[in-house]
Protein backbone atom coordinates (compact mmCIF):
# COMPACT_ATOMS: atom_id res chain seq x y z
CA UNK A 1 0.00 0.00 0.00
CA UNK A 2 1.33 3.57 -0.97
CA UNK A 3 1.50 6.18 1.80
CA UNK A 4 0.46 8.97 1.13
CA UNK A 5 2.64 12.72 1.92
CA UNK A 6 0.59 15.03 4.13
CA UNK A 7 1.47 18.67 4.54
CA UNK A 8 0.47 20.98 5.92
CA UNK A 9 -0.01 25.46 5.12
CA UNK A 10 1.48 27.56 7.95
CA UNK A 11 -1.38 29.16 8.57
CA UNK A 12 -2.86 25.08 9.53
CA UNK A 13 -0.13 25.21 12.05
CA UNK A 14 -1.51 28.50 13.73
CA UNK A 15 -5.08 27.50 13.74
CA UNK A 16 -3.96 24.23 15.59
CA UNK A 17 -2.09 25.79 18.19
CA UNK A 18 -4.64 28.33 18.65
CA UNK A 19 -7.42 26.02 19.07
CA UNK A 20 -5.15 24.19 21.27
CA UNK A 21 -5.03 26.99 23.95
CA UNK A 22 -8.86 26.31 24.36
CA UNK A 23 -9.11 22.00 23.21
CA UNK A 24 -6.46 20.61 23.95
CA UNK A 25 -7.42 17.05 22.56
CA UNK A 26 -7.68 18.89 18.94
CA UNK A 27 -3.86 17.98 17.98
CA UNK A 28 -5.15 13.78 18.67
CA UNK A 29 -8.18 14.24 16.29
CA UNK A 30 -5.56 16.11 13.27
CA UNK A 31 -3.04 12.76 14.12
CA UNK A 32 -5.84 10.73 13.41
CA UNK A 33 -7.04 12.50 10.28
CA UNK A 34 -3.47 12.22 9.19
CA UNK A 35 -3.47 8.98 9.75
CA UNK A 36 -6.02 8.59 7.39
CA UNK A 37 -5.30 10.48 5.03
CA UNK A 38 -1.59 8.87 5.04
CA UNK A 39 -3.01 5.25 4.74
CA UNK A 40 -5.30 6.35 1.49
CA UNK A 41 -8.99 7.32 3.03
CA UNK A 42 -10.52 10.15 1.59
CA UNK A 43 -12.64 11.05 4.35
CA UNK A 44 -15.25 13.63 4.44
CA UNK A 45 -17.59 15.63 1.73
CA UNK A 46 -16.19 17.19 -1.47
CA UNK A 47 -16.28 20.64 -2.07
CA UNK A 48 -17.27 21.55 -5.94
CA UNK A 49 -15.72 24.14 -8.18
CA UNK A 50 -12.26 24.00 -6.18
CA UNK A 51 -8.84 24.07 -7.86
CA UNK A 52 -7.91 20.87 -6.72
CA UNK A 53 -9.92 18.00 -5.49
CA UNK A 54 -11.07 19.42 -2.02
CA UNK A 55 -12.75 17.60 1.50
CA UNK A 56 -14.30 18.85 3.64
CA UNK A 57 -14.08 16.33 6.96
CA UNK A 58 -15.96 16.72 10.52
CA UNK A 59 -14.07 16.18 13.12
CA UNK A 60 -15.42 15.56 16.87
CA UNK A 61 -14.81 17.75 19.37
CA UNK A 62 -13.75 15.66 22.80
CA UNK A 63 -13.03 18.86 24.63
CA UNK A 64 -16.97 19.78 24.19
CA UNK A 65 -18.50 17.14 24.14
CA UNK A 66 -20.86 17.84 21.44
CA UNK A 67 -19.76 15.45 18.97
CA UNK A 68 -18.97 16.09 15.27
CA UNK A 69 -21.63 18.91 14.91
CA UNK A 70 -20.08 21.09 17.32
CA UNK A 71 -16.63 19.77 16.55
CA UNK A 72 -13.73 20.43 14.32
CA UNK A 73 -13.80 21.28 10.48
CA UNK A 74 -10.73 20.58 8.32
CA UNK A 75 -10.46 21.14 4.40
CA UNK A 76 -7.92 19.64 2.66
CA UNK A 77 -6.89 19.33 -1.09
CA UNK A 78 -5.51 15.92 -3.19
CA UNK A 79 -2.56 17.30 -5.25
CA UNK A 80 -0.32 15.59 -7.87
CA UNK A 81 1.00 12.36 -6.65
CA UNK A 82 -2.53 11.93 -4.41
CA UNK A 83 -0.28 14.86 -2.21
CA UNK A 84 -2.34 15.94 0.86
CA UNK A 85 -2.24 19.64 1.61
CA UNK A 86 -4.38 20.24 5.19
CA UNK A 87 -5.66 23.77 4.01
CA UNK A 88 -7.70 25.30 7.47
CA UNK A 89 -9.12 23.93 10.59
CA UNK A 90 -11.59 25.70 12.64
CA UNK A 91 -14.11 24.79 15.28
CA UNK A 92 -17.70 25.06 14.74
CA UNK A 93 -18.45 27.08 17.59
CA UNK A 94 -16.20 29.81 16.08
CA UNK A 95 -17.70 30.13 13.10
CA UNK A 96 -20.34 28.99 10.46
CA UNK A 97 -17.99 28.03 7.73
CA UNK A 98 -14.94 28.31 5.94
CA UNK A 99 -14.29 31.28 3.39
CA UNK A 100 -14.06 29.42 -0.04
CA UNK A 101 -11.98 32.46 -1.53
CA UNK A 102 -9.56 31.96 1.07
CA UNK A 103 -9.30 28.36 1.23
CA UNK A 104 -8.79 28.23 -2.69
CA UNK A 105 -6.21 31.20 -2.19
CA UNK A 106 -4.05 28.42 0.45
CA UNK A 107 -4.50 25.46 -1.51
CA UNK A 108 -2.62 27.39 -4.82
CA UNK A 109 -0.20 28.74 -2.83
CA UNK A 110 0.72 25.67 -1.10
CA UNK A 111 0.83 23.83 -4.94
CA UNK A 112 3.29 26.56 -5.93
CA UNK A 113 5.69 25.99 -3.16
CA UNK A 114 5.46 22.16 -2.77
CA UNK A 115 5.59 21.68 -6.59
CA UNK A 116 8.76 20.45 -7.96
CA UNK A 117 10.13 19.44 -3.96
CA UNK A 118 10.38 16.23 -2.39
CA UNK A 119 7.01 14.41 -1.06
CA UNK A 120 8.21 14.10 2.08
CA UNK A 121 6.24 14.61 5.30
CA UNK A 122 5.69 18.28 6.38
CA UNK A 123 3.37 17.30 9.24
CA UNK A 124 4.56 18.61 12.53
CA UNK A 125 2.94 17.03 15.65
CA UNK A 126 1.90 19.83 16.61
CA UNK A 127 2.22 19.33 20.30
Amino acid sequence: MMLRAVHTAAEFEREVRQLKRRFPLVSNQVRGLVSQLRNGDLPGDRVPEMFMRTYKVRLPNPSARRGKSGGFRVYYAVGQSDMIYLVTIYSKTDQDDANAYEVQQRIQRMDRELSGKSSGERYSDLD
